[in-house]
Order: structure tokens, then C-alpha cells, then sequence
């Protein structure tokens, strides 16, 4: 049985880091990469602001619209979306998300984060071997994408 602790870190009065964010979501899933996508602008662009363990730099720039990939899935339907590693499923999300191509990862799962009734954002985790994604893990991440919507919308994180 795991156990998740984000970092043992209590958000009290204290401040915390978005990467710090990240990377205690990543260490709790058991992930290569855990990152943060938000909405941005008038063109509905979706770019991804935060990450740990990225191997790309060029991650770090990717922004793309509502129409592609895992995220923009996840902003549309309001709902997780995962992927196992099946030949077939992977193959399309693979060509399909710029992030999946330039982490090479083979499992994702994502969640979008709400504030004040729109999704504004998406939390990812993703994996660079074959293993699966359980749905407590996806209630985890679900979990944290709330919690941190609301540390947002308090001021206490910045994107």
C-alpha cells in the first residue's frame, strides 16, 4: 500500500512554490513528470507553466490550443483523462500531445483544476515505462488539482 504525503508540507500561513508543488505530486504518484497547464489569454491557448522532472526544455515552452492534446481533452470535458500503455491508445496520444512527444512518456493521467465553476487548468502526471495508473491515483491527483485550485484563488500559490 502506498502512502501520499505531498511533501509533508502544510500550507498554513506558510508559503510554498508551485514547483515545490510539483515536485511533492510527483515524488507521491510515483512519477517521472508532474506539471501544471493554465489557460491563458484571449486565444484560449493552454501553455504549461510549471513541471518537475521534465527532460526536455523545451517542455517548459510548449503552448498549444484547446483543440490538441491531453490537456486541451481535459479542458473541454471538464473530466481525468488517463492512458495505459495499450499500443493503440499510446500511439494516439502520443501523436497527439506535445508533451507526451517531448518527455517520451508512455503513461498519463490528468485532471483539470476548477475556479469559480470553469476549468482553467490541468494537472498532469506521466510516467516513462509501461506502468499504469490505478484510479487512486487518479483520485490523488484529482485531490491535489483541487487543493491547489484553491490556494490559487487565495493567493497563497502563484502560476
Amino acid at each position: 500500500m502506498r502512502i501520499r504525503t505531498v511533501g509533508g508540507k502544510h500550507m498554513g500561513n506558510e508559503r510554498t512554490t508551485m514547483n515545490g508543488e510539483m515536485d511533492a505530486i510527483k515524488a507521491a504518484t510515483f512519477s517521472d513528470i508532474a506539471a501544471l497547464a493554465w489557460l491563458e489569454g484571449r486565444e484560449q491557448r493552454i501553455r504549461w507553466l510549471h513541471m518537475s522532472g521534465n527532460d526536455n526544455e523545451r517542455s517548459k515552452h510548449i503552448a498549444h490550443r484547446t483543440n490538441q492534446g491531453i490537456a486541451g481533452t481535459v479542458i473541454r470535458t471538464g473530466r481525468p483523462f488517463s492512458t495505459d500503455a495499450s499500443p493503440a491508445e499510446l500511439s494516439k496520444a502520443r501523436k497527439d500531445d506535445p508533451l507526451m512527444l517531448a518527455e517520451k512518456l508512455l503513461s498519463v493521467i490528468a485532471v483539470p483544476i476548477v475556479q469559480h465553476g470553469e476549468v482553467r487548468g490541468v494537472l498532469l502526471a506521466g510516467k516513462r515505462t509501461e506502468n499504469a495508473y490505478t484510479g487512486a491515483d487518479i483520485d490523488f491527483l484529482a485531490g491535489e488539482g483541487g487543493r491547489l485550485a484553491a490556494f490559487i484563488s487565495k493567493g497563497e500559490l502563484t502560476l
